[in-house]
């Protein structure tokens, strides 16, 4: 598995591999649930059903939207969240199938008004059985107002479509992911960096995310 990420890292930019590093880092804990039934002590243990499991054996677009100012301020974030998102779903979730992030980046770019689409004719033209919309509401690496204080937040809303439903256009699937960091205290840090917080945001987001759609023990 491991080696599998390595070879993915080698493809991408330096920012995303180190992305991939945290949340390599935190997805291990879900995936690992599969093989700790395996280690003593832990052979008793039920696991808990995912709240959605139709990402199993299929392919999957993940798109990613944010509005103008975050995109102002950060233009490279969507990406960076299908990377991080597209590379935790391919090691925890079973036979699944992700689109490339950098080829939704090369369609999003030749089809200027694809946000105006519906979701039945963006299953369609990206050929995939399932469509995951990660619609950003709130990113920010800073405290409101304040430049000097690092507060991570990040807040989406996540819906999936599926192609074989009975209306593809209704989402059959959705749920809201937050992620926080520092996560332990309602102020911000000055001793950080833009790209610690990022990283940190990702890794926390991603982790939050896969919990949805892969079972864990308990």
């Amino acid at each position: 598995m491991i080696r599998m990420l390595q070879r993915w890292a080698g493809g991408v930019s330096r920012p995303a591999a180190r992305a991939l590093a945290l949340v390599l880092a935190a997805i291990l804990p879900l995936v690992g649930g599969c093989t700790l039934s395996n280690m003593p002590g832990f052979g008793d243990r039920t696991p808990a059903k995912p709240e959605y499991s139709g990402l199993a054996h299929h392919s999957v677009a993940i798109v990613v939207l944010a509005d103008d100012s975050t995109l102002y301020e950060y233009p490279d974030i969507p990406l960076n969240v299908s990377q991080a998102v597209a590379s935790a779903l391919t090691v925890a979730v079973p036979g699944v199938k992700v689109t490339d992030p950098r080829a939704l980046t090369k369609f999003e770019r030749d089809n200027p008004y694809w946000e105006t689409l519906p979701p039945s004719d963006l299953i369609r033209r990206l050929k995939v059985q399932r469509l995951m919309l990660i619609d950003l509401t709130h990113f920010s690496t800073h405290e409101p107002g304040n430049a000097n204080v690092w507060m991570g937040v990040m807040v989406a809303n996540v819906s999936i479509g599926e192609a074989e439903s009975a209306n593809p256009d209704n989402f059959v699937y959705r749920t809201n992911v937050s992620a926080q960091y520092p996560g332990d205290r309602s102020l911000g840090v000055l001793d950080s960096d833009e790209q610690t917080v990022r990283l940190a945001l990702l890794q926390t987001f991603t982790h939050n995310l896969l919990a949805r759609f892969v079972a864990s023990s308990r």
